[in-house]
């Protein structure tokens, strides 16, 4: 291993690691429903549902009884199973069917193998077994001593994950080439890093599908072409984002102010629009706003920076899921859907803060857009033309463009089966970014692509961790998706 004072080496040793943990969940011949496990609605469909999502990734030993008379289903003819993401998957065209899961769960964790640097001796820092989310457990590294890998430990094995060969998220043979992608990139949009430093307000847009509206189902078309309503939301519903939260997590994360109910003298302010989505019913209900998604992030390292009031940088979101880069007005059932590159999408974005009721100094644009597209598109060029027309649109209306290509997937299926297509679409991106020119391009490629997971920190086999489909989980926002572009600010 090459360190700043040399190279060390390490002598060759072993470690032992703890099996992972298994548990028995719920109990077929019981009469009450909520006693056979966990609720689900089984939804056929070819790359599996979040709504059909177990507790536990990792799942055996199953049992699916429909709620409605009790009558226990049977696998390969009502269901099959993906056990590797806990998913339950309908086979009847037509049919969703409100069932419990009884079945054995299996936990993973992270453990960190370490090396000393004066003995070369190892060992191991042992991480939580969890049924869902280790990589929000994972455990310190011990002080004095050199993390060598990531052990991702689960019921089928031990995968590792090289650490060592990266410095933070960046692989350390490609350093140089990095620092030239981040400048390039703060050239990009230097006028909207100019307006951080002076504190003046500054206004971002998301615009993309689901992964930045953080809004699970599809939407109506009446919010559609409006900023922030029914955006960045945890419902405890089926199918939201971050359905199957585990409890500890999400107090983890009110703890931290980044999920949180409705407050009327601060929503309004940094999310001009916003509606509390209880108003009139005089309960909770469960309803979180969240701070989880990439602008946001981008936007708490600029306030961290320069020290600036919550007033300063306002984010309007205008994700819509479902969505494509492409430029067509699609109507299922009796929904329009307005695809990214769309001319009402289009001007409704460049008209962004004036939709919501707000005002500011380019008219009605926001000063600088945050455009992810990729995890919908079944086309590569398509992708390409789409987010090239989505770039050049908006830089001819005064605003800065950040180009974020999709996030990662699960190597168990989820939106991309072959690593090299997510690489194909990735580069698809890149290549609408050069074309349009003057587009900040974040590279994703270093630290998620295959065999680069050492910089995220985490095996593919948990990437989009929300349905294990296309949905990032929360460590992926803000441990991968949003340093990348706080990067750009720090």
């Amino acid at each position: 291993m090459r360190r700043p004072s040399g190279s060390l080496t390490i002598p060759a040793g072993h470690v032992t690691l703890d099996p992972p943990i298994s548990t028995v969940v719920g109990n077929p011949s019981a009469a009450n429903p909520e006693a056979r496990g966990d609720r689900v609605v089984i939804v056929p469909t070819a790359e599996g549902d979040a709504r059909a999502q177990v507790r536990h990734q990792y799942i055996s030993n199953v049992v699916v009884k429909r709620d409605s008379d009790g009558a226990t289903l049977i696998e390969g003819t009502d269901y099959r199973v993906n056990t590797n993401v806990g998913q339950v998957i309908g086979l009847v065209a037509g049919v969703q069917d409100i069932c419990h899961v009884s079945y054995t769960g299996h936990k993973h964790r992270y453990d960190l193998i370490w090396a000393d640097p004066v003995t070369g001796a190892l060992g191991v820092a042992k991480g939580t077994d969890r049924a869902e989310d280790p990589e929000m457990y994972k455990p310190a590294e011990p002080a004095g001593k050199v993390p060598l890998y990531l052990a991702y430990v689960t019921v089928h094995g031990v995968e590792l994950i090289p650490i060592c060969k990266f410095a933070g998220m960046t692989p350390i043979a490609y350093r140089g080439e990095a620092a030239m992608d981040l400048q390039e990139a703060r050239k990009a949009i230097r006028r909207t890093l100019g307006r951080f430093a002076r504190g003046l307000q500054t206004d971002l847009l998301t615009y993309g599908d689901s992964t930045g509206a953080l809004r699970g189902p599809l939407v109506s078309q009446d919010i559609q072409l409006v900023p922030n309503v029914d955006r960045d939301v945890f419902l405890p519903t089926d199918g939201s984002f971050f359905m199957r939260l585990p409890d500890d997590t999400k107090a983890m994360l009110e703890a931290k102010g980044l999920m949180y109910i409705y407050n009327p003298d601060y929503d309004p302010v940094v999310a001009p629009g916003r509606i509390d989505p209880s108003a009139g019913t005089g309960v909770d209900g469960g309803v979180r706003f969240v701070k989880l998604g990439w602008t946001w992030r981008f936007r708490q390292a600029a306030l961290d920076r320069y020290g600036l009031a919550e007033d300063r940088i306002r984010v309007f979101n205008m994700g819509v899921p479902g969505t494509t880069a492409s430029n067509q007005v699609e109507v299922i059932g009796s929904n329009t859907v307005y695809h990214g590159s769309c001319t009402p999408r289009l001007n409704a974005a460049v008209q962004a803060v004036t939709l919501a009721g707000a005002t500011n100094d380019n008219n009605g644009a926001c000063h600088c857009a945050v455009v992810n597209f990729g995890m919908n598109d079944r086309s590569l060029p398509v992708l390409e033309e789409g987010m090239y027309r989505i770039a050049s649109f908006f830089l001819d209306h005064g605003m800065e463009v950040i180009f974020l290509p999709c996030a990662q997937v699960s190597s168990y299926g989820g939106r991309f089966p072959d690593p090299m297509e997510w690489v194909r679409y990735h580069e698809a991106v890149a290549r609408a970014a050069r074309r349009a020119g003057n587009v900040a391009f974040v590279p994703t490629y270093p630290f998620v692509g295959p065999g680069q997971e050492g910089g995220a920190g985490m095996s593919r086999a948990q990437m989009s961790a929300s349905n294990m489909v296309n949905h990032p989980g929360v460590y992926e926002y803000l441990k991968i998706y949003g340093p990348a572009l706080e990067a750009l600010v720090a």
